[in-house]
């Protein structure tokens, strides 16, 4: 296959610049490639599953209630590996830091820190990232890579133990009508974004629709054709709960390539360890 038929991601990845830090550049590069497809999955994939409701009247107002669903697989697989690369990432960084010629410690046993709290992450540097200088100890630090830290890194980890022994099912945290088909007394008519109110009881959600001279919620019937936009969170059992998935991601890649920014301009023209053997 001819380089110029490639997709962008693995032309780019022929640029190998040699510095300490390509293997993060490439997780980074990797992740950005694959944020991409999650996107597009999240986009599509919802619309693939049926959707149950229940449909109430109060007043002169139709309420739909949505009930939640679980996502397709496929879309766990995604998320599961976007979370891997961007959690090898920081795995690459604190390598480079801690191995010859930055540092003086075995790559072969070190690694990113983490930890439940302040007191765990310490324990856990001062076996992964043994033999690192304390400049480069002073730069992880400031990630705060523990539970509750400004940067999620912690949370990024047990994202990723977790997705190695069960599939990462994120929940609907929001849905936004394009266009609906329903019957009001047996009238077609196709409502859109705004035509309803969307309110999210913390579980459920309820499309509001105005239907004047109703009487009855029987008057009242939805055809096969919901179009609608997704978004989805991190589950209730996840590390990240609540939170979007993609705006939590993206933030720990953001993170990622922060700190990569970092180490390459503190430790310039430095060549990988690797290349050194």
């Amino acid at each position: 296959m001819g380089k110029e038929t490639w997709p962008k991601f693995y032309q780019r990845l022929i640029q190998d610049n040699r510095t300490a830090f390509r293997g993060a550049q490439l997780k980074v590069m990797r992740a950005d490639h694959l944020l991409e497809e999650l996107e597009i999955a999240i986009r599509v994939l919802p619309q693939s599953i049926g959707k149950q409701f229940l449909i109430g009247l109060s007043g002169e107002t139709v309420h739909i209630t949505f009930l939640p669903d679980q996502m397709p697989l496929q879309l766990s697989a995604a998320l599961g590996d976007c979370v891997h690369n961007i959690r090898s990432a920081f795995d690459h960084v604190a390598v480079a830091l801690t191995a010859p010629p930055i540092g003086t410690g075995n790559p072969n046993y070190s690694g990113m820190p983490t930890g439940k709290d302040q007191n765990a992450y310490e324990g856990e540097r001062a076996k992964k990232m043994k033999g690192a200088p304390p400049s480069a100890l002073a730069i992880i630090d400031a990630l705060e890579p523990w539970r509750g830290g400004r940067n999620l890194v912690r949370e990024l980890h047990e994202l990723d133990i977790m997705d190695k022994h069960r599939l990462l099912v994120p929940a609907i945290a929001e849905m936004h009508i394009r266009s609906m088909g329903a019957e009001i007394r047996g009238r077609p008519i196709t409502i859109t974004g705004n035509d309803v109110r969307s309110v999210a009881d913390g579980q459920n959600f309820v499309i509001e629709i105005p239907c004047p001279g109703i009487k009855s919620h029987t008057e009242f019937k939805l055809t096969n054709s919901l179009k609608a936009d997704f978004s989805i969170k991190f589950d209730r059992d996840h590390p990240c709960a609540g939170e979007l998935v993609l705006p939590a991601l993206k933030r720990m890649r953001a993170t990622a390539s922060e700190l990569l920014e970092k180490c390459e301009t503190a430790f310039p023209g430095v060549v990988s360890w690797r290349v050194m053997r």
